[in-house]
């Protein structure tokens, strides 16, 4: 079922009319969801005579993709008889309206109530719902209000139009410009988790050893990532200048290795104030940023959501490609639009963007689909999909957007909101192709190498503190050496030291990567003190954790070693000079 089977569709008529003026429909539809996910719905209706001499005498409908239950019409006067004929694919309901008035500005009210059982679906830690969408023959005023228990949690993604407020009990959503051409989606949770399991085959056909990279799932701004294996362990992992983290591993000549890579994945936004590097807006191999076409395309739409409107309007999803691993670019895309791909829709989006001088890059990575077609994944490398991000400045930080999805959902916005089933795997700003995601590195190209489930609990291992050592460089500053063991980053770190002048801070850590800082000398009188025998390090990391590390000082028994022979030559030269003048 897909977003509850493409949604419900309402076909509105009323016999014996023709012109569309002829009535003026006013409609109320109230969606009240229990805890289960099922739904008590209240379809009420107005029909005003525009004329004296026209009477409306029957009303019917379609409901596409569920079953409507326990169907009831009735008025003020009492019930009003239906029929209904089910079929395969929709379930037809007419009433008659017996007691239809007459005259001009008169108005016929009566009310359909039925159960719809599925309407909000579970997906993770998330509640989904997708409202019907509603179709009419007559020109109608259409409200909808969405009632659903604050247990299903924040509401974290809705279309643009609505207006929410809580009671003790329920969110109350109002649509008042209910877009009946718009699949209308809400998403309640703070977050989303993954389970992931992901597995690389590397081969050095080298002569001599060689350290090879790995990338695997980054902590950005929307995701924490929290590894439980990483086997076998690297040598050492790093971040890169786009945020990627990279393992590497150190492979024999003419050796291959098999590594397992297994943890969760947190997704939920926490925007991070950055600032954008030059390499955002930088010419690529699929995004020509300074093509003339493109360039004219940039001179056109110099916002991102125009970009993105003119993308979702000119491409077109062709899933008979699927199949192909080949990625056309930004070019090719526009010499061909029935043939697109979400790399396409994502290439033609950030070269237009970075053109326009808008920052941009490509995530590649997992997103939750139920519906390949509908909402379709990156061919060739499992089950992945890639989208587009740019760079705000209003707010300072990255924006995800999702223009194949629009496109292919018939309009969800994926613009203004960005749902909590995409889960970054590489960050593509530097080079529009590297590194390659996980899922690309495969013996078998038909082998799966990405497994992502949603978690049915969140995994919180206890955090233990970077370990510190002191590396002494002779003659020279000696270098403090902070390694994260865990298989998580440890975020905000901040080492200081009063008697080193030391205060540094780093964002993150990423896990099983380690940071280098130069030591400064203590004054060289200062140095032997006892007290500076020891010296003391303030370290504080990921908010609520605060330690105090003792290292030694690496100067001390230098520089008294230094002060003692120096004090033995100056007495050596002492003494001679005493006895040869005795």
């Amino acid at each position: 079922m897909f977003w509850i089977l493409l949604g419900l569709f309402f076909f509105s008529n009323l016999s014996q009319i023709n012109a569309i003026d002829e009535f003026t429909v006013k409609q109320n539809i109230d969606y009240t969801v229990n805890q289960t996910g099922d739904t008590e719905v209240l379809h009420q209706i107005e029909i005003i005579n525009n004329f004296s001499q026209l009477v409306p005498k029957e009303y019917s409908f379609s409901l596409y993709g569920l079953n409507p239950l326990d169907i009831q019409a009735s008025d003020s006067s009492g019930p009003i008889a239906i029929s209904t004929t089910v079929s395969s694919i929709d379930t037809q309901i007419k009433l008659n309206l017996p007691r239809a008035q007459a005259g001009k500005n008169q108005v016929t009210a009566f009310s359909i109530r039925y159960r719809l059982s599925g309407l909000a679906t579970t997906k993770g830690k998330t509640w989904e719902i997708t409202l019907p969408q509603f179709q009419s023959s007559l020109k109608s005023n259409l409200t909808v209000n969405l009632k659903v228990p604050l247990s299903f949690g924040h509401l974290s993604f809705n279309p643009k139009d609505s207006t929410i407020k809580n009671d003790s009990l329920y969110s109350l959503i109002r649509l008042e410009k209910f877009d009946s051409a718009q699949k209308n989606v809400f998403i309640f949770g703070n977050i989303q988790l993954f389970d992931f399991n992901l597995k690389y085959y590397l081969e050095n056909q080298n002569s001599i050893a060689s350290l090879i990279p790995i990338s695997i799932p980054p902590d950005t701004s929307g995701q924490k990532i929290i590894f439980t294996k990483i086997n076998p362990r690297p040598q050492y992992v790093e971040s890169d200048n786009d945020g990627n983290w990279l393992a590497y591993f150190l492979l024999s000549p003419k050796t291959s290795i098999k590594i397992e890579v297994a943890g969760q994945a947190k997704i939920g936004s926490h925007p991070v104030p950055v600032i954008p590097p030059d390499s955002s807006l930088s010419e690529q191999l699929y995004w020509p940023v300074n093509h003339p076409e493109i360039k004219a395309l940039a001179a056109k739409y110099t916002t991102p959501k125009s970009i993105f409107d003119f993308v979702v309007s000119t491409l077109s999803y062709n899933d008979n490609r699927l199949n192909s691993s080949t990625r056309r670019g930004a070019l090719e895309s526009l010499k061909t639009p029935p043939d697109s791909l979400c790399t396409d829709f994502t290439d033609l989006f950030i070269t237009i963007a970075r053109s326009a001088g808008i920052p941009a890059r490509e995530i590649e990575g997992f997103a939750y689909s139920n519906n390949l077609k509908i909402k379709p994944l990156k061919p060739g490398t499992d089950l992945l999909h890639a989208w587009p991000e740019y760079y705000n400045p209003n707010t300072s930080n990255w924006v995800a957007v999702d223009p194949t999805w629009t496109k292919t959902t018939n309009g969800v916005d994926y613009f203004r909101d960005l749902d909590l089933n995409h889960l970054a795997f590489v960050i593509h700003q530097s080079k529009s192709d590297y590194p390659p995601p996980p899922g690309s590195y495969k013996a078998n190209p038909q082998e799966k190498t990405v497994k992502v489930v949603f978690a049915t609990s969140e995994i919180n291992p206890d955090l233990s503190p970077p370990d510190f050592s002191v590396k002494f460089v002779p003659f020279s500053s000696g270098q403090l050496i902070i390694k994260n063991p865990n298989l998580q980053a440890i975020s905000n770190l901040r080492v200081s030291s009063s008697p080193l002048n030391l205060n540094k801070s780093f964002s993150s850590l990423p896990p099983l990567s380690s940071q280098v800082i130069n030591l400064s000398q203590l004054p060289f009188f200062d140095s032997l003190l006892p007290q500076n025998q020891k010296l003391n390090l303030s370290v504080s990391y990921s908010a609520d954790h605060q330690k105090t590390i003792e290292i030694t000082n690496p100067f001390h028994y230098l520089n008294l070693l230094v002060l003692i022979i120096i004090s033995l030559i100056i007495l050596s030269v002492g003494g001679i000079i005493l006895s040869r003048n005795a």
